[in-house]
């Protein structure tokens, strides 16, 4: 459920709601929007960026929602009806929230061989019940299980420190992945 606070005076307001990355298109002057409370069945501005809620009130119940995806979310004020319609756009706030899911699986990928003083970054996807796969990387946990071959920082970045072999474990939602 989004909630926002309507705009002093104002007429209502349209909320737009975009998947992964932050809203990129506005609401245009003039222009009456179709709400859809299911993502992705309202006005599309562009660049999937969905209008969910369009007059008054201040909340939104939203479905069709992908575990484990961030979604961004901006709420426009506005006042007047039809072609007299105006946007607050300056002042619009901004939220994002990823939706909790279950992983089923973990992947890594992983440079190999490193060379010794070589830096590689490693990459885990995580995939939930659904079948949302989404890049975890930044969010997973990563060990080496010698880290005096292959050392690895909290974010992955692996760096060949000695000669030998290493295994690397990431760590994401209850899962492990070599």
């Amino acid at each position: 459920t989004l909630s926002w606070t309507p705009g002093a005076g104002s007429a209502g307001s349209v909320v737009v709601m975009s998947a992964v990355q932050a809203t990129s298109k506005q609401p245009n002057y003039g222009t009456n929007y179709t709400a859809g409370a299911t993502f992705g069945s309202g006005a599309n501005l562009g660049s999937s960026n969905f209008v969910v809620h369009a007059g008054s009130g201040g909340s939104v119940t939203v479905s069709n929602l992908s575990p484990g995806l961030t979604y961004f979310a901006t709420a426009y004020a506005y006042s007047g009806t039809g072609t007299n319609t105006v946007f607050n756009l300056a002042d619009a706030p901004s939220a994002s929230q990823a939706v909790p899911g279950t992983v089923q699986s973990l992947s890594l990928s992983t440079t190999s061989p490193l060379g010794f003083g070589a830096s590689a970054q490693a990459s885990a996807q995580a995939t939930y019940v659904g079948g949302a796969v989404v890049n975890v990387t930044s969010s997973a946990t990563y060990t080496s299980s010698a880290s005096n071959i292959v050392s690895v920082t909290t974010n992955g970045l692996l760096t060949g420190v000695g000669y030998g072999s290493a295994n690397i474990v990431a760590t994401f939602g209850g899962k492990s992945a070599t």
